[in-house]
C-alpha cells in the first residue's frame, strides 16, 4: 500500500463432512453400530499481516486473524445394535453441536539497524490479544433394560447448553546480542493474563429439572527463555537453552453437568514447565551428509493430568476425562536425525527419539506416582530412502516405529493399559514432468495392526466389567495421486 510497507491477506473456507464410527467391542475393524456418528466441521477464516518500516529504527508487524466454525460431533455410545445386544435393551447416543469464534491481534516492533540498544542489542516488543467464544449443545439419550432384572429400566435423556468465553492478553519481548565472535545470547519474556467465563445449563427430561453452573477462572502467567548459540563454522552450530513455558488452568465441563462431580473436580490450576536443552547441528560442506542432535530435560510443576472416569456405571456416555493437577513430573530425552547422500541418485535418512518420563508426585492419586506419561514411548524412530534415477522418476521407502506406551492414568483396577510396539512401512513411486506429478503409493505395506488410542471402562451388559478397548490405526491402503501445479 505504501513504499516500504506490505500487506498479505488470506481467506479460506473448509467444509468437512466425515462420519464417525471408530470403535468396536472386539477391537477389530468391523463395527456393529446402528447409529453411526458424524465428525463434521464448516469453517470460514481469514488473516491479514501488515509489515512496514518506521524509518531505520524499527519495523512494525501487525497480524490479525478471524475464524468462525460450526462443528458437529456425534457417536453411537453403546457401539452395537438391537440384535447384537439382545436380550438386553441397550441403546445410547450422544450429539455435540458447537459454534466457535476467535479473534486474535498481534503487534510487534522489531529493531532496525539504527534502533539497536547501545548500538549492538537487537530487540523485539509485542502485544498479543486472543478473544475466544464457544457455544455448545450436547444431547444424550439412552436406555438400558435387563429383562432378568426386576428393577425398572435405566433411562437417560438430557441436554446441556454451555457458553464459554476467554480473553488472553500478553506482553512479550526479546533482547539479542553478540557476546563474542560467533556467539549470540538472547533473552525472552512473556507475561499473560487470561480471564474466562463458563456457564452451563442441564435440562433433564427424566427428572424434569434444570441445574446449572458458572465459573470465572483467571490466570496470571509468565514464561521466557535464555538461549546461547555458537557458530563453530558456517556449517556447525551449537546451542544451550533454558525456557519456562505454561498452560492456563480451567474447568472440567464434562464433569460439572453430572451430580456425581465434586467441587474439587470442577476446576484445575495452571501448569508451568522448565525446559533445559543442548543441541548441535552439523553439515558437511559438500552436502554429502548432515546431522542434528538435541538433549533435553523438562521439569513440570502443577502438571495437568487427564484421568478417565466413568460417572454412571451403565451409561457409556458418562465416560469423561477429569483434568487434575499432579504436583510434579519429569521428562528426559534425546532426539537425533541424520541424512546421507549415499549417491547422486540416493538419499538415506534416519531419526531416533529416546524418552524417559516419570510422574513424580500426585497427591490425589499416589498410585500413579513413579509411572510414565501417557502416549510417551521410550523410543521412536524412522528410516527413509529416496531414489531419483533421473527424468523425473522417484521411489521412496519409509519405515517408522515406536515402543509400547501407556494409554492413560486409569482409576479402575486390572487389565492391560499399554499399547504394543509397532513398525509401519510405507512405499511410493512415480514421476514428475512439466506441471504434472503422478504417484502410486501403499501405506502400512504389511497390514500391521497397531493401536493409536485406548480406553479402559465398562461398556458390555449385564456386568459392565471394565475392559480395554483400543482404536486401531489404518490398515493397508493403496492408491494413486495425480497433481498439477502452476
Amino acid at each position: 500500500p505504501l513504499a516500504g510497507w506490505q500487506a498479505d491477506a488470506s481467506v479460506f473456507h473448509v467444509d468437512l463432512d466425515n462420519g464417525y464410527d471408530a470403535w468396536t467391542i472386539d477391537n477389530g475393524f468391523t463395527t456393529q453400530s446402528d447409529q453411526p456418528g458424524a465428525d463434521a466441521q464448516r469453517t470460514n477464516a481469514g488473516s491479514m499481516r501488515v509489515t512496514g518500516a518506521l524509518g531505520e529504527r524499527a519495523t512494525l508487524v501487525s497480524i490479525t486473524g478471524l475464524a468462525s466454525s460450526d462443528i458437529l460431533f456425534s457417536f453411537d455410545g453403546d457401539w452395537g445394535n438391537a440384535a447384537f445386544w439382545a436380550p438386553f435393551e441397550y441403546d445410547f447416543t450422544e450429539r455435540n453441536d458447537r459454534e466457535r469464534r476467535t479473534f486474535n491481534q498481534e503487534l510487534r516492533l522489531v529493531s532496525g539497524p539504527e534502533g539497536r540498544l547501545a548500538g549492538r542489542i537487537d530487540w523485539l516488543a509485542g502485544l498479543y490479544l486472543l478473544d475466544l467464544g464457544e457455544d455448545n449443545h450436547r444431547a444424550v439419550q439412552g436406555v438400558y433394560d435387563d429383562p432378568a432384572d426386576s428393577e425398572p429400566a435405566f433411562v437417560q435423556a438430557f441436554t446441556v447448553d454451555s457458553d464459554y468465553d476467554a480473553t488472553s492478553l500478553a506482553l512479550f519481548g526479546e533482547l539479542s546480542t553478540a557476546v563474542a565472535q560467533g556467539t549470540r545470547l538472547s533473552l525472552g519474556l512473556r507475561l499473560e493474563r487470561r480471564d474466562a467465563d463458563y456457564e452451563d445449563r442441564r435440562l433433564d427430561a427424566i427428572a424434569s429439572g434444570e441445574v446449572g453452573n458458572r465459573f470465572y477462572p483467571d490466570d496470571h502467567l509468565w514464561g521466557g527463555e535464555f538461549t546461547l548459540t555458537h557458530d563453530f563454522t558456517d556449517l556447525a552450530v551449537a546451542y544451550a537453552r533454558i525456557a519456562r513455558g505454561y498452560r492456563a488452568g480451567g474447568i472440567n465441563p464434562g464433569l460439572v453437568v453430572y451430580p456425581a462431580a465434586t467441587p474439587a473436580q470442577e476446576n484445575y490450576d495452571d501448569e508451568h514447565a522448565w525446559n533445559y536443552e543442548l543441541g548441535l547441528r552439523y553439515a558437511r560442506p559438500s552436502g554429502a551428509w548432515w546431522a542434528d542432535l538435541a538433549l533435553f530435560w523438562q521439569e513440570r510443576r502443577d502438571m495437568q493430568v487427564k484421568v478417565p472416569v466413568q460417572l454412571v456405571e451403565n451409561d457409556p456416555t458418562s465416560f469423561v476425562f477429569l483434568t487434575d493437577n499432579a504436583q510434579s513430573g519429569r521428562a528426559l530425552g534425546l532426539e537425533a536425525a541424520l541424512g546421507w547422500q549415499a549417491a547422486e541418485t540416493l538419499l538415506l535418512t534416519a531419526a531416533l527419539g529416546v524418552l524417559d518420563t516419570e510422574l513424580r508426585r500426585f497427591g490425589a492419586e499416589p498410585a500413579f506416582e513413579g509411572g510414565s506419561f501417557p502416549h510417551a514411548p521410550e523410543w521412536s524412530g524412522a528410516l527413509g530412502a529416496l531414489w531419483q534415477p533421473g527424468a523425473g522418476w522417484l521411489a521412496r521407502l519409509d519405515v517408522s516405529g515406536r515402543d509400547s506406551f501407556r494409554f492413560d492414568y486409569d482409576f479402575s483396577e486390572g487389565g492391560d493399559r499399554e499399547s504394543s510396539a509397532a513398525a509401519i512401512v510405507n512405499l511410493r513411486g512415480g514421476r514428475e514432468w512439466g506441471h504434472w506429478r503422478l504417484e502410486a503409493w501403499v501405506r502400512n505395506l504389511f497390514d500391521e495392526d497397531y493401536a493409536v488410542r485406548g480406553f479402559y471402562f465398562g461398556n458390555e451388559p449385564p456386568a459392565f466389567e471394565p475392559t480395554r478397548y483400543i482404536r486401531l490405526g489404518d490398515p493397508r491402503q493403496a492408491g494413486i495421486s495425480i497433481a498439477w501445479t502452476l
